[in-house]
Formats: structure tokens, sequence, C-alpha cells
């Protein structure tokens, strides 16, 4: 623009200004190409990439084949109110009686305080055993002030919930006003898992004979060393078990040598010393297929045919999702052909060697990779057990796992009986407190005829129960009528 000359007249005024329009639209332009070149700032690889923003106009619903939810019933009133106005609180003019009534429910939860029992144990002299006995405080643990409700409550906050040792403690403090250290919240901790380990091992026991059972493992430390925690469930139990070993011994010690049901799990070499019908995750093939697409950069050949084999894969599992609403023979068509374009596929793999690798693996399993085709109950995932080590997988980033050999075995057992009642849709809290309530043994033998009388007058689902075997209300007021009897029959002299 320094070059332009001054103007003299309106003609020349006129031609400077559109020149100088000229060239402020193509520094516009070049600022433009500038700022389109410029590179862009790169993202860290532990920062994740924005979601991009969905269509306006999309509507939320669930899937196709989703079962729709009600919102749960509310429980019974407890308590009623009603509100009136005397006078009308806009301009102030008294009102006469209301021409509707409406409802509005309100669901709260009090401030609990703690109770604080003192229990006098009355001591006595036996004269025939030569001792002094004591009366029994029933539905109280052995040297410990706190009683079976805040044992279990602190073992489904920190097992259930994940919570950590200074959560469980600020929760116990805010919310009941109780003061506790972390010494005794994990010395509780270890005495429920002592006193709940028969429904562990109990657990174990029903393992083998499960229809369906998914088997992962997943690290863990103990005292800061390196060992595994083993996840075997099934639709109705979970079990846990940490290790120090990831080997074929841990595996035999659960399950034996056989088992009833088919056996999911992804390739690990340990699972094929089990003897039974076997089922391996498809979608750990489906993540390796992606890694080889994404981290290999393979060829043309090798990208066609790892999306036919992806396509193949899904089309077999859809065949699977349509077991209920196809006949037995049109099912059983298509999923034969879906078997057969697999094996063909595998027979035709590019020369390629991630690719070799994982063909040569499905050839080797080609008998344990169909089983869900053929049976209703078995999935083409290993996805329940992920599912149960997920809570472990949360707890290990917040806590530095278990500090003592005891611990990891308060931490089989109390997550292995939690996840088993959620799984049977019941409630942890009342199951473990019907069991620990009952007494630890049963009466002496020479009252055998009367303690089976008191079992068989029990109610039908306190005798289904697993329970240990007594009724504490039962077997104290027999026990205090015998003793009235005895004194009534041997009154104490003198000279005793």
């Amino acid at each position: 623009m320094a070059g332009l000359p001054n103007p003299t007249t309106l003609e020349e005024a006129l031609e400077v200004i559109r020149e100088q329009s000229r060239q402020i639209e193509e520094l516009k332009k070049q600022i433009e190409e500038l700022k389109n070149n410029q590179p862009r700032r790169t993202l860290p690889s532990f920062v994740k990439a924005n979601v991009p923003p969905k269509a306006e106009d999309t509507k939320k619903c669930p899937p196709y084949g989703h079962a729709f939810f009600r919102r749960h019933e509310l429980p019974s009133i407890d308590e009623e109110k009603e509100w009136h106005l005397g006078f009308c609180p806009i301009c102030g003019d008294g009102l006469s009686e209301p021409v509707e009534t409406t409802e509005r429910m309100e669901i709260d939860l009090p401030r609990v305080k703690p109770i604080i029992r003192r229990h006098k144990i009355g001591r006595y002299w036996c004269r025939k055993c030569r001792k002094i006995v004591s009366a029994r405080v029933p539905n109280l643990l052995s040297n410990t002030p706190y009683s079976i409700n805040l044992h279990l409550q602190v073992g489904h906050l920190k097992y259930g919930l994940g919570l950590t040792m200074d959560k469980i403690r600020a929760f116990l403090s805010e919310f009941y006003g109780l003061s506790v250290s972390s010494g005794v919240i994990s010395a509780m901790l270890s005495r429920a898992g002592k006193e709940l380990k028969p429904i562990y091992d109990d657990i174990k026991e029903s393992l083998p004979k499960q229809s369906v059972i998914n088997a992962d493992e997943t690290g863990w430390r103990v005292q800061g060393i390196n060992h595994w925690l083993w996840s075997f469930s099934s639709p109705e139990a979970a079990y846990y078990h940490i290790d120090r070993s990831r080997g074929k011994g841990v595996v035999a010690n659960v399950l034996g040598s056989s088992i009833d049901g088919v056996l999911i799990s992804d390739f690990y070499s340990v699972y094929q010393q089990i003897k039974a019908v076997k089922q391996k995750c498809w979608v750990h093939v489906l993540r390796d297929i992606k890694k080889i697409e994404e981290d290999h950069q393979p060829n043309e050949q090798v990208l066609y045919y790892t999306k036919l084999l992806t396509r193949h894969i899904q089309s077999a599992i859809k065949v699977k999702n349509s077991w209920d609403r196809l006949d037995a023979q049109t099912y059983q068509k298509r999923a034969s052909q879906a078997k057969l374009r697999l094996m063909n596929l595998f027979r035709r793999v590019p020369n390629y060697v991630y690719l070799n690798h994982l063909m040569k693996r499905l050839l080797y399993h080609r008998e344990e990779i169909f089983t869900f085709l053929e049976r209703k109950d078995v999935p083409p995932h290993n996805n329940d057990a992920e599912r149960q080590i997920r809570p472990c997988v949360l707890m290990r980033k917040t806590s530095y796992q278990n500090a003592s050999d005891r611990g990891a075995i308060t931490q089989s057992v109390m997550m292995s009986i939690i996840q088993t009642c959620r799984k049977r849709k019941i409630s942890f809290f009342d199951m473990a407190k019907q069991y620990l309530e009952q007494p630890a043994t049963g009466p002496p033998a020479n009252l055998a005829a009367k303690y089976n009388l008191m079992m068989s007058s029990m109610s039908a689902n306190d005798a289904n129960a697993k329970v240990r075997p007594c009724n504490p209300r039962l077997w104290d007021i027999f026990l205090n009528k015998i003793t009235l009897l005895r004194y009534r029959l041997f009154p104490l002299t003198s000279n005793s």
C-alpha cells in the first residue's frame, strides 16, 4: 500500500480504495491458509480423545428386545402428616376448607445412634462336673465388644462396595458417631472371614457340580509380593482364591480333575488339564484380530481376511442369539453353516506370521470353540468371569491389596460369599446374620433326644437353611428349666 500514489482526484481516490480492498482480501486468505496449515497440538498418550457430539435428534432408547423397567413400588407408609393453610400466602385473605388434596411421598433415612448393651453373665458351680460354668450370651462373637451387625456391615463396605479403611472409618464416624481405628476394622474383617469360612468351603465344593463355570485370573499382591487372584463363577456361585502360583495346581485344587458342566475360559493352557466340555472365549479372538489390524499394519490381503473373519464370527454369534426365535431344524442348519464357514476360513489363511499364530491356536482348539452353538446355557464369551474380577481390579487401584496371608484369605472368603449372594439375589446381611447367630456347638451328648426334638420343631425355612445346629432361645429356655428342676430336687445344703 505504501507504493500507491496520493490521489488528487475523485477517480484516483476510488482506484486506491479498490486496490486496498483487493490487498485486504489477499491478506485474509493468507491468514486463513496459515491457520489451516498450522500443526495442531497433539495430546499426550494418556489423555483420551473427546467423544464426537451426537446428533440432536438422536433419541435415547433401550436396544431392541430389551425388557422394560418399572419403578419400584414404595413400601408401606410408616408416618402420615397433613398440611393446611389458614390464610392466602399471596394476599393474606382467610381460607376455608381445601378444594382438593394432593399427595407427596417422602423417603427418609434417620441417623442411627449405636446401642451399647451391658451383659451381666451369671457364673455357677456345677457339683457334678466340679467346674464353674457361665451363662452364654447369644448372638455375640467371642473376644470382641462389637456386634454381628457391625461386623457384617464393615465387611460389606470393604469387600462389597470396595471402600478403603479410611473411608469406612469416616462413614462410621459421620453417620453413626462411632469412632474406631483401622486396626479395629482390620480385626473385625478377619474375625468375620474366619467365622464365615465354612460357607466359603461349601461354595468350593459346589463348583464342580455347576452346569457352566467361567474361569479367569488377574494379578494381585500380598505383602508386596506378586500373587494371582483366581475367579471361578457360575450363574449361582462365585469363588475367589488368591495364590502365589498361576499354574495348573491351583485349577486342580479348586475344580478337581473333572467337572460335570462346561468350563469357559480364555486360551490359557492351565485349563486344558480339566476333563470337561470346554468353550473358549470368542471375544479374546476378536481382540487379537483388532490388535493385528491396528498394531502390525498388515497388507490389503491380510486386512481383507481379518474383516471377513470378523464378519463370520459375528454371524455365528447372531445365530446363537436367535436360539429362541428359530425352530430346532432351522437353527441346527444355520449353526452348521456358520461352523463350516469358519472352519473353511481357518484353512485358507494368508501367509502372515501374526495371523498364522492365531489360526494355529483356533485349529488346535477347534473342538472347544463351537460349544456355544450346541448348548443354550453356554455363551460365546467369558464375560461373567471378567465381571467377577472387575471389583477386584477397582480395589487394586485404590489399595495395596493385602498386607498379610490372613488378609488374603479374608478377601477371598468375604468376596466369594458377597458375590454369591448377589448372583442368587439374596441379602448377604440376612444370610450371614442368620448363620452367625446360631451357636457354634450343640448341647451335650446325653441331651441328644431333647436337641432333636427342638430341631424338629423349627420352621421349614430354618430347617432347610444351612445353619449351625442349635436354636439359642430354645436351648436357653431348656437349660434354665433343667437348672431349676435340679435345684428343687437337690437343694443346696451347708455341707455342700
